[in-house]
Parts: structure tokens; C-alpha cells; sequence
């Protein structure tokens, strides 16, 4: 009777380690994650602050026969294609491209 007591509570004792490293598993799966998730995010942070451009906006005067690519192509960074700046510029003024009047202004973003 002695053995099959010591028997039942080591069997009891073996499945009590098992669900501690059950635990201890996923708690250690869920930090790996978490760790894996911050450091994700706060690298794209970096990377995004790092490809951020400082610029001040200049107002514009439209003249005849200006659009709103021919004023993107005249302020246009070297390194952002036309129709990214055009799409900016028509964003920050609300307007449509198709529509700009002369003698109004628009705002620039004109990067530093």
C-alpha cells in the first residue's frame, strides 16, 4: 500500500511539473512575441522618423496657363516623383487638378 501511495502522489507530482512547463512555455512563447512586436514597432518608427522631410509652405500665385502639374514640376524635390508632389499638393489646397483658377494661390510644400 505504501508504494501504490508514493506511486499516486510522484504521478500527481509528474503531472503538476508537466502543466508548470506548459505554463512556462506559452508565458515564455507570449514574451518572446511581445519582445519580437516591440522591436518591430519601434523600428518602423525609426526608419519612418529617419525618411521624414522638413519643409515650410510658400504660397503660389496660379497664372495663365498653369496646372497643377506644370507648378509640382517647377517645385518638385529631386528625389519624389511629380505625381507624388502633385497628389500632396492637391491634397493640402483641397482641390482637384483639373480645376485650378488663375490669379489664386496655392500652398507649397517646398522642402528643405
Amino acid at each position: 500500500m505504501f508504494d501504490m501511495c508514493y506511486l499516486e502522489v510522484f504521478m500527481k507530482g509528474l503531472q503538476s511539473r508537466r502543466v508548470v512547463q506548459k505554463r512556462m512555455l506559452i508565458l515564455g512563447t507570449l514574451l518572446v512575441g511581445a519582445a519580437l512586436l516591440f522591436i518591430i514597432n519601434n523600428s518602423t518608427i525609426i526608419v519612418h522618423a529617419d525618411t521624414e522631410q522638413n519643409y515650410v509652405y510658400e504660397s503660389v500665385e496660379v497664372m495663365h496657363n498653369d496646372s497643377v502639374w506644370s507648378i509640382a514640376k517647377r517645385y518638385c524635390p529631386n528625389d519624389m516623383e511629380i505625381k507624388e508632389y502633385m497628389n500632396i499638393i492637391e491634397e493640402i489646397n483641397g482641390i482637384n487638378s483639373d480645376y485650378i483658377v488663375e490669379g489664386n494661390y496655392l500652398l507649397i510644400p517646398v522642402y528643405e
